[in-house]
């Protein structure tokens, strides 16, 4: 399944064996377009859920509120008792999670 609200951001959400799903952000994550994804990481959270994977391998951008969002999902995804993990990070967001102190929160 893709999300294509905004032309700066488009979202892939797929569901693998044993509820392990994964979203692939690609673009911009913004205030403009952080709640397109944390509508797709909310919207892959279910009781079946066992893990929740967002591949940033696509993303060239991330602000405070793109991290609002993952914070949320993985929030969420706690709440489902899924582990939450963010893989494929590129160096620009990579620089973003280290200067706020969430690399060890999000990545493995």
């Amino acid at each position: 399944m893709t999300h294509s609200t905004d032309p700066v951001l488009t979202i892939t959400v797929a569901v693998a064996a044993g509820g392990h799903v994964v979203v692939r952000p690609a673009g911009e994550v913004d205030a403009a377009t952080a709640p397109e994804l944390l509508a797709a990481l909310l919207g892959a959270c279910s009781p079946q859920l066992t893990v929740l994977e967002v591949d940033m391998a696509g993303v060239a951008f991330l602000d405070s509120a793109g991290i609002s969002a993952l914070l949320a999902g993985r929030a969420r995804a706690a709440e489902h008792g899924a582990r939450f993990t963010v893989s494929n990070v590129q160096p620009v967001v990579r620089r973003v999670l280290d200067v706020t102190g969430l690399s060890e929160t999000f990545l493995d």
